[in-house]
């Protein structure tokens, strides 16, 4: 072994091959964990809508006689 390039070809292959494996799980994992998160926020956008759009007339109708 000199060092040479074909001789460390397949390291650097197996080594880009297992960074690529890496870089996808964590991939996924972020992507596992981000759809859950839109979930939650659009959750709570339609509730903070909801209460704007039915909180209004409940108000009045309790200050108001």
């Amino acid at each position: 072994m000199d060092g040479s390039l074909l001789q460390a070809a397949p390291i650097d292959a197996l080594a880009a091959l297992v960074g690529l494996g890496l870089v996808v799980l964590l991939a996924r994992l972020i992507l596992r964990v981000a759809w859950k998160l839109v979930v939650v926020a659009a959750l709570v956008a339609v509730g903070l809508w909801l209460v704007e759009v039915v909180a209004p007339p409940l108000v009045a109708a309790t200050v108001l006689p």
